[in-house]
Parts: structure tokens; C-alpha cells; sequence
């Protein structure tokens, strides 16, 4: 097993280890997209899923038909979350923990 990236940033999906640094380089490539970042949220059945955090012109539909087109049926993000702008932390990075709980507070709220 080759695992490139930071060890904590793999999503453990029913026991397979997904890279998100793959997944958003794929999703990068899809027309309407300007930002991507994956990471994972927590499963009941599967451990974790993944979700993509996109911001461009592209919409979700847009997004999961590109990834069900170039990735296999377990790496294609669970949902698409559409944002103006990926945020960042002061630091001025992404952070993969952060965007994982205001996923989760946005769906809280939403349901």
C-alpha cells in the first residue's frame, strides 16, 4: 500500500481508504468547478462517507454525474456541499476537521 498525503486526511469508507487529494484532483477537472476540497463525515453504515466542498458555477447534479463518470462507485462524495468561496483558517489553509463541522452544523440546521 502507497498512501500519499497526510495520514489523517484519509476517509475510511467500510474499510477502504479513500485519498482526497485524488478525488479533488478528478473533481477539479469538472467544467464549473473552481475549488474542491473532500473530506469525511461520519456513517453509521459505512464508518465514514465522503463530501465534496465545491464552490464555481457548476451545480451538484453537474458535479456527481462527473464524478460517477471518472471515479469508482465508493469514491464518489455521498453529497455535494456548494459554496461562494472553500474557507479557510487564519492561517489562510483549508482545513479538512473544519469544513467537516460546519458541514455538519449546515445539516443540522437544514434538517
Amino acid at each position: 500500500m502507497y498512501l500519499a498525503g497526510r495520514a489523517t486526511d484519509v476517509i475510511n469508507i467500510a474499510g477502504r481508504k479513500l485519498n482526497p487529494a485524488e478525488v479533488e484532483a478528478r473533481l477539479a477537472q469538472c467544467p464549473g468547478v473552481r475549488q474542491v476540497v473532500v473530506f469525511g463525515v461520519a456513517s453509521a453504515l459505512r464508518n465514514e462517507e465522503a463530501v465534496a466542498c465545491v464552490s464555481g458555477s457548476a451545480d451538484i447534479k453537474d458535479v456527481l454525474r462527473y464524478a460517477r463518470a471518472v471515479l469508482s462507485g465508493w469514491q464518489v462524495p455521498k453529497d455535494v456541499w456548494l459554496v461562494d468561496e472553500v474557507p479557510v483558517n487564519e492561517r489562510g489553509k483549508v482545513s479538512r476537521r473544519d469544513l467537516a463541522r460546519s458541514y455538519a452544523e449546515m445539516r443540522r440546521e437544514r434538517f
